[in-house]
This record gives C-alpha cells, structure tokens and sequence, in this order.
C-alpha cells in the first residue's frame, strides 16, 4: 500500500459489499509483469495437476456421472490455460 501498488480501498469496499461486478485487483506488477506472473501459474499448474497420479485419482474418485464429468471439464480449464489462452486479460 506505502508503494501505491493496490488500492486498500477496493478490497475495504469488496467486503461491505460484495458483488460480483466489482473490478478487484488480483495481482499487482511490482516485480514482474502479468505475464509472467501467469507463466508462473502455468508451471505450477503443470507440476501439481498433471502428474499421473492426480489425475488418476481424480478420475477414480468421482463418485457418479456428475463428479466425472466436473473432473473432466476442470481438465479441459486447465488445457485451455496451459496451451490455448496465452494472452488471459483477466488474470
């Protein structure tokens, strides 16, 4: 706050009212940009979610049709992150 990289106010703000249209800060760039913030994510994405045994587990402990299914489409969250939105404004 004493560096001015956020606002204290939007989140004091956020908690009297919490609404969804709020435009909160999620990340600030005193040491590195958004960019590489989001490379950051994207390798620790990769060295937690996609070892073999995460996703195994995942799968194996759906316990119907609907846990499966929001299983597999966390997967495909996670694929479009990795390979496909690599220009993500919202992060």
């Amino acid at each position: 706050m004493e560096k001015g990289i956020f606002d204290p106010g939007d989140w004091q703000g956020f908690l009297k009212n919490p609404t969804v249209q709020r435009n909160l800060p999620t990340s600030w760039e005193e040491y590195f940009s958004k960019e590489e913030l989001l490379d950051f994510l994207k390798v620790a994405h990769r060295k937690f979610y996609y070892r073999p045994m995460i996703i195994l587990n995942a799968l194996f402990s759906a316990s119907n049709m609907n846990a499966f299914l929001r299983v597999i489409k966390g997967g495909i969250s996670l694929f479009k992150l990795e390979f496909l939105n690599t220009n993500n404004k919202d992060f």
